[in-house]
């Protein structure tokens, strides 16, 4: 196994029953798999881990290939039956840092967990924009991490029950388009052309400042955390 090229797969299970079925796929099915558990671990962590390949409703693998698309649905088929979720890590450089990126992959479950997303396998690329606000453990700090204009926007939602902040999101995602904004958001373009107007007129700003507009897309980011993802349902 190379250094630097292992990866970590970390399944949150319901309970303990649930564990034979999964092993069982990533024994039977998943052949990139070479271990439960590579011996590393075992041997490292175990004051880490109470067993080798389970803990606190938590299975952990080890492996050094990619998963395929087909392996994705297959998993995602098996956490939709079981109840699962399960995140798949960025590649491990140092695996003397396992602990800390366990904990991080636990913060991120909990994160994942609590907003009533979907059970499915997630990478944890995917999170990447904003796994410095699943380590920020008072939320009433990062509030002074939101853009007035988006503060503004917020405010104005909540007052006249408008869903602007979340048309603003997909459309500044998507590059300002407004056809794939209202694909996402199963609006007519015309439609999002209004919202895009009125947003516009709202916050006192036009959105053609690159720059600027990335760190709209941070606060959104970051006031969708505080509030549970109750603002954009991604």
């Amino acid at each position: 196994r190379k250094r630097g090229k292992e990866k970590f797969l970390y399944v949150s299970l319901n309970g303990k029953n649930m564990m034979d079925s999964v092993i069982d796929f990533m024994r039977n099915d998943a052949s990139f798999i070479d271990d439960v558990l590579v011996e590393t671990i075992v041997n490292r962590y175990e004051s880490m881990l109470d067993e080798p390949d389970f803990r606190d409703n938590h299975l952990y693998l080890l492996f050094d290939d990619e998963i395929d698309s087909n392996l994705f649905v297959e998993f995602n088929n098996l956490f939709k039956k079981y109840h699962l979720f399960g995140i798949h890590s960025s590649k491990i450089v140092d695996l003397y840092k396992l602990n800390v990126i366990y904990n991080l992959l636990t913060k991120t479950l909990c994160f994942i967990d609590n907003g009533q997303i979907e059970y499915k396998l997630y990478n944890e690329e995917d999170f990447k924009s904003i796994l410095y606000l699943i380590n920020t453990p008072d939320k009433d700090i990062l509030i002074n991490y939101v853009n007035e204009e988006i503060l503004n926007l917020y405010n104005y939602d909540k007052e006249n029950k408008t869903n602007y902040l979340e048309t603003l999101y997909f459309y500044l995602v998507n590059q300002k388009s407004i056809n794939e904004a209202g694909k996402q958001l199963f609006l007519h373009r015309n439609t999002i052309i209004y919202r895009i107007d009125k947003i516009k007129e709202i916050i006192n700003y036009n959105l053609e400042d690159n720059l600027k507009n990335i760190s709209l897309i941070n606060s959104i980011n970051v006031l969708n955390f505080i509030y549970n993802k109750q603002i954009i349902k991604f």
